[in-house]
């Protein structure tokens, strides 16, 4: 067996058995988020967002601002628009501020 393929393995069962087990979650709520237009300059542009959670629960509404940051060659004009994410938790406790944070992904 090579090297390569025994660390994979061996990373791939401590992982499965590091990670805590799946708790119940459930939709509590929708972010939904208006975008700026944005320029999109040679090294990367950036797009500011203004943004309401709703709870599905109790009807409240609260604020929120963003901003999406893209790194890399971005050239052109984007006018804006509005996004949507369903928020998922493993309660439905959600109160001011407790959606607040950095959040990543890849595109």
């Amino acid at each position: 067996m090579s090297k390569i393929y025994f660390a994979s393995l061996l990373s791939a069962l401590a992982i499965a058995f590091a990670m805590p087990a799946q708790a119940q979650r459930a939709r509590v709520g929708g972010l939904t988020c208006d975008t700026d237009p944005r320029v999109g300059l040679v090294l990367g542009s950036r797009q500011d967002m203004r943004c309401v959670f709703r709870s599905s629960a109790t009807g409240a509404q609260y604020a929120y601002r963003g901003k999406i940051r893209r790194i890399g060659l971005d050239l052109g004009v984007t006018r804006g628009g509005t996004l949507f994410w369903a928020v998922f938790a493993p309660d439905s406790h959600i109160g001011r501020g407790t959606l607040r944070g950095n959040y990543v992904g890849a595109s």
